[in-house]
């Protein structure tokens, strides 16, 4: 896939593609390791007892990414409202929420559980 633009600092998608994912998993790495995955888990345990059901581990995770997408879905709304573009950091956030699921689905959890000391 090729193409040619005018546009100052034009990438053709492969590269642009590439070079983007580097940059959000340099971002995405050191949150993975501070936060981890139990707060994830809490929420989207607490969002599945809502609707009166009990959820994996997995399924736990990914309705707390869900819970997280969801703000910024908000956010992107409020830009529409007012008649402003979303914020690129929010669209970012957006597509990193996405692929934490995908990891979810693949591995069966999202990394970084701490259990507690006994």
């Amino acid at each position: 896939m090729s193409g040619t633009s005018e546009k100052p600092g034009y990438q053709p998608l492969p590269e642009w593609w590439r070079q983007n994912s580097e940059t959000q998993l340099n971002m995405l790495l050191p949150k993975a390791q501070q936060y981890g995955s139990n707060s994830l888990e809490r929420l989207g345990s607490q969002l599945a007892r809502i609707g009166n059901r009990v959820p994996t581990e997995a399924e736990a995770q990914e309705l707390g990414v869900y819970f997280y997408a969801l703000g910024k879905m908000e956010r992107w709304s409020d830009a529409v409202l007012h008649k402003e573009p979303v914020s690129s950091d929010t669209l970012v956030d957006l597509s990193v929420y996405c692929n934490m699921v995908l990891r979810i689905r693949d591995a069966g959890e999202w990394p970084g559980k701490v259990e507690p000391r006994k």
